[in-house]
């Protein structure tokens, strides 16, 4: 789990013409009937997003005296909440078309948002928090004025210890004890679109408030309990530091917060704990020497991946934002992810000349986001976390993608915990993937964001190599991969996926079309009439699998076929193909760790394989355990000699 990469398996655009004069700033998802809600000034749009035959965007509701403020969709009621500019919230059952109004505010509502266990609706303007009860016909909870100079309930004790006057301050002296202790500088950056924010811990006892404090002349972030009680605010650190977007970690650990410092030089993602207190931040990575500014930041299901949206300088809002202004910008979709307390910037996609207006993750689908542009366009993305080994020439090479690094591991002379790493190399763009290869010779591939594929050997570059690409070893006596060349090919790369090399020739696919290149330019485009889920390399083919876990291969005439009877009972986003004679098997392994062989399901309980010499499955399991499947057994059976791999604790 500590070496894998994130891969890009799944994409799906539409272009919504009605939406392209209008200003999207709100949705909402129905994740039992698959329907996605997009909130304008005025109208409420919805359209079925897994429904390919039906493109259409259909009006759910309509507003005409006051514009839509926000709104969430309640499965538990099968109805949307919607806030409107007057102070008015409302339900409405889109089935039967009934509104009903569950109350008024007297001030403007910033923001409506459920909890995750769908009981309890809050609602915040300026300074005010409300808390109702869903199931209860909304019935008020708590009623909170926020902006007050209270701590809260986990208000720290001071016993004396820590003073400064009592610290060692080396070169400073005695003199800096007496030193007055800096509160942070009183700020709001210009880009922060002033409005209050909540987000919910995932068990919904707990939640926070982002909201610009009057008294302090900042942004603040304070925690509740789901009863309403006051529990904690964020430490000072945070004062004059902190963004509009935040976002609590599903898992409960911390909330996740976008600071600037050194006057705004440095843009870090920080951790807050719900004591208020900071936990660690690691530095947000450029694609370029633009000023970004982070617009939106959510985690995932399983809190594995964090999404961060980057907005450019020209899309930011200026002095007294207004929700219509129009924006030249560029916005930047980077995804994070953490393994052995290091930050990996595994994904970014660079959208030009567009930004993203909303952004979300999808509850079912635990990879999968939903997001809208400012030009009425859809766009949904979904990503599968594959291991990139390497193995030719008696040598096993693991290549981690880390932003515009790559670090490669040669198990053959060494086993290096990440994020260290045999040696790294280094690129002037952020990498999209690892190129899969059949050679058994050295070469490397990897594809790059900016549209170019590079090809690495592990002899010495020429003298006239390309610039702006560096190989750094960490072990000396290793023989590392050096960039020999570059190609650049003529396509979004934000569009294209499943990179493979093959027979000399590469294969991607952009937007259902495989293209194939001869690294000079594409010389034939093939139309897939399947979704592609992930590809396998056989003896002498490509494979593909759908999404719903049929199998094709591409022929020696070029032309897509089905395996007709074979298919995976579930999708499975890696999968291999063994080849015995004429006899053709295929080993699958799905999200949910079942490792099938065809259509069998041999386990349950498998986190990842390996083909050993087209006869036997090495795998091991969740309960840390290495096990051995025999491919020339007619009934497949489990062999005796599993291998326990759990730390001995000397009890």
């Amino acid at each position: 789990r500590t070496m894998r990469n994130l891969q890009l398996s799944y994409i799906k655009s539409i272009l919504f013409s009605e939406l392209n004069v209008e200003n999207v700033h709100r949705t909402a998802y129905d994740s039992d009937k698959q329907i996605f809600y997009i909130s304008t000034d005025h109208i409420i749009y919805s359209f079925d997003v897994d429904n390919d035959d039906d493109k259409s965007l259909r009006q759910a509701y309509e507003t005409q005296e006051h514009s839509i403020e926000d709104l969430c969709y309640v499965s538990e009621i099968n109805c949307l909440c919607i806030a409107l500019s007057n102070g008015d919230l409302l339900s409405y059952i889109c089935d039967d078309n009934i509104e009903n109004i569950i109350g008024t505010m007297d001030t403007k509502i910033h923001a409506i948002t459920l909890s995750p266990d769908q009981q309890i609706l809050t609602i915040v303007s300026d300074t005010k928090l409300l808390l109702l009860s869903v199931m209860n016909e909304f019935e008020p909870i708590a009623e909170i004025n926020f902006d007050t100079n209270e701590f809260g309930l986990q208000q720290f004790v001071n016993v004396g210890w820590g003073k400064q006057e009592t610290q060692f301050h080396g070169s400073l002296g005695k003199k800096a004890a007496l030193l007055p202790t800096s509160m942070g500088t009183k700020n709001i950056f210009s880009f922060d679109d002033c409005r209050t924010k909540i987000s919910w811990r995932d068990d919904s006892d707990y939640f926070a408030v982002s909201f610009i404090s009057k008294q302090e002349q900042c942004r603040m972030i304070k925690i509740y309990n789901k009863q309403g009680q006051l529990q904690a605010t964020n430490d000072q650190v945070f004062n004059g530091c902190l963004e509009h977007s935040f976002a609590w970690k599903l898992s409960g650990e911390s909330i996740a917060v976008p600071m600037r410092m050194n006057n705004g030089q440095k843009s870090t993602i920080s951790f807050m704990e719900k004591n208020g207190l900071k936990h660690g931040d690691f530095e947000l990575v450029k694609e370029d020497e633009k000023e970004y500014h982070v617009q939106h930041i959510c985690w995932n299901k399983d809190s594995t991946i964090l999404c961060i949206v980057l907005h450019t300088a020209e899309s930011s809002v200026k002095d007294k934002p207004e929700r219509n202004n129009s924006s030249k910008g560029s916005s930047v979709l980077q995804l994070w992810s953490t393994n052995n307390y290091h930050w990996y910037l595994k994904q970014c996609y660079k959208f030009e000349s567009l930004q993203i207006q909303t952004i979300l993750w999808d509850m079912e689908s635990t990879n999968r986001i939903h997001f809208i542009f400012d030009n009425g366009q859809y766009r949904t993305m979904t990503w599968v976390w594959v291991t990139n080994i390497k193995s030719a020439d008696n040598r096993t090479l693991a290549c981690v993608i880390d932003g515009k690094k790559l670090m490669v591991t040669d198990f053959t002379h060494s086993s290096i915990p990440p994020p260290m790493c045999t040696y790294t190399i280094m690129c002037p763009s952020t990498i999209h993937s690892v190129v899969s290869s059949n050679n058994s010779n050295d070469q490397l591939l990897f594809a790059l964001s900016n549209g170019v594929i590079a090809l690495c050997k592990s002899s010495l570059p020429s003298s006239d190599t390309v610039s702006g690409y560096e190989t750094i070893k960490h072990l000396p006596e290793i023989t590392a991969h050096y960039i020999q060349s570059v190609i650049k090919i003529d396509s979004n790369m934000n569009d294209c996926t499943h990179f493979t090399l093959f027979n000399d020739q590469l294969y991607y696919i952009e937007l259902s079309v495989l293209h194939v290149h001869n690294f000079e330019r594409i010389v034939q485009s093939i139309q897939l009439d399947f979704l592609c889920l992930t590809t396998a390399i056989g003896q002498n083919a490509i494979y593909f699998e759908s999404t719903n876990g049929e199998i094709f291969y591409l022929n020696e005439k070029q032309q897509i076929k089905i395996v007709s009877k074979i298919q995976f009972p579930r999708r499975c986003p890696q999968f291999s193909i063994v080849i015995q004679g004429n006899d053709e098997k295929f080993v699958g392994l799905t999200d949910n760790y079942r490792l099938y062989l065809n259509s069998n399901e041999l386990l349950h309980n498998c986190n990842s394989y390996f083909i050993h010499d087209r006869s036997t499955i090495a795998y091991s399991t969740l309960q840390h355990q290495i096990g051995f499947i025999s491919l020339t057994n007619s009934n497949n059976t489990h062999q005796n000699n599993v291998i326990d791999t759990k730390r001995r604790t000397g009890k």
